[in-house]
C-alpha cells in the first residue's frame, strides 16, 4: 500500500479524537454501561420488548419450529442491534471523558440501528453457516465476527466491510476476544435454562413478570460485553493503523 493510500483500518477522525487512559475491556464496560442515564434507556426499551417477546414466546407450541425459531430470532435480530447502538453510544460518550445524555442514547442509537441490524443479520448467517458445519467453527466464527457492530458504528462501514475488518482485527486478539465473549456469555445461557425450565419451579401468575426480569438483567449483560468489544475495537484498530491508541470525539450537543 503506498503512502498515500488511505489505511482501511483508521478510524474516522471524527470517531477518534482523544488518547485512551489504559485499562481493561471489562473495567470499561461496566463504566460505561452502570450508569443511572444508560440502565433507565435499556431498561426503557428493553421491558416492553421482552414483555411482548415472552408472551409470544409462551403462546407458541414449541413443536411448530418455524413459528418457534421465528419468535426466538426476530426479536434478537431487531432488538440486539437496538441494544448495542445504545452501549456503544455510551462507551463513545465514556471514552472522551464525559456522559452521553438521554437525547444521545435515544437519537445516536437509531440513527445507527439500520447498519447495526445488517451487521447482525450478516452475522446470524455467517453463524448459522459455521453452525450446520460444526460446533467449532461457529465458536471461531463467534469471535471473528464480534467486532462487526463497533466496525459499523465507529468507522460507519457496511457490514461486509465491517466482517472483512472485524476478522482482520481479531487475528491478533482471538483468544481475549474468546473470553470475553465466554464471561459474558455464560450468564446469558444460564438465563436461558432459567427460562426454558420456567415452568417447573416459577409459579404461572408469576412466569410473565419473572422472565422479564431476567430477560432484561440478560441484555443489560449483553450490553456491558458490547460495550467491552468497542473498547477492543478502538485500541485494536489503532494499533492496526500504527497510530497512538485514540478514541471518539465527544458527540456533538
Amino acid at each position: 500500500m503506498s503512502e498515500d493510500a488511505p489505511n482501511p483500518y483508521a478510524p474516522p477522525a471524527a470517531d477518534l479524537g482523544r488518547e485512551a487512559a489504559p485499562q481493561s475491556p471489562v473495567r470499561f464496560a461496566f463504566d460505561a454501561i452502570w450508569d443511572s442515564t444508560v440502565l433507565r434507556v435499556l431498561v426503557l426499551f428493553a421491558l416492553p420488548i421482552n414483555w411482548l417477546w415472552i408472551l409470544a414466546l409462551q403462546r407458541t407450541d414449541p413443536t411448530n419450529w418455524p413459528a418457534f425459531l421465528a419468535i426466538n430470532l426476530v426479536p434478537a435480530l431487531c432488538a440486539r442491534p437496538l441494544y448495542d447502538g445504545i452501549a456503544l453510544v455510551a462507551a463513545s460518550a465514556l471514552a472522551t471523558g464525559g456522559r452521553a445524555s438521554t437525547r444521545d442514547l435515544l437519537v445516536e442509537s437509531l440513527k445507527a440501528w439500520p447498519r447495526l441490524f445488517t451487521a447482525h443479520l450478516l452475522a446470524t448467517a455467517i453463524l448459522l453457516f459455521g453452525f450446520l458445519a460444526l460446533v467449532i467453527p461457529s465458536l471461531i466464527l463467534a469471535v471473528r465476527c464480534s467486532l462487526m457492530p463497533a466496525a459499523v458504528f465507529f468507522a460507519r462501514s457496511s457490514a461486509p466491510a465491517a466482517c472483512i475488518r472485524s476478522f482482520d482485527l481479531t487475528n491478533e486478539r482471538f483468544w481475549p476476544i474468546a473470553r470475553l465473549l465466554l464471561a459474558f456469555g455464560l450468564p446469558v445461557f444460564a438465563a436461558n435454562v432459567v427460562a426454558s425450565n420456567a415452568q417447573e419451579f416459577i409459579p404461572l401468575n408469576l412466569r410473565t413478570p419473572t422472565l422479564t426480569v431476567v430477560a432484561v438483567a440478560v441484555e443489560i449483560i449483553a450490553s456491558i460485553g458490547a460495550a467491552a468489544l468497542a473498547f477492543v475495537y478502538l485500541d485494536s484498530a489503532s494499533k492496526k493503523a500504527s497510530v497512538p491508541p485514540r478514541m471518539p470525539e465527544p458527540l456533538a450537543n
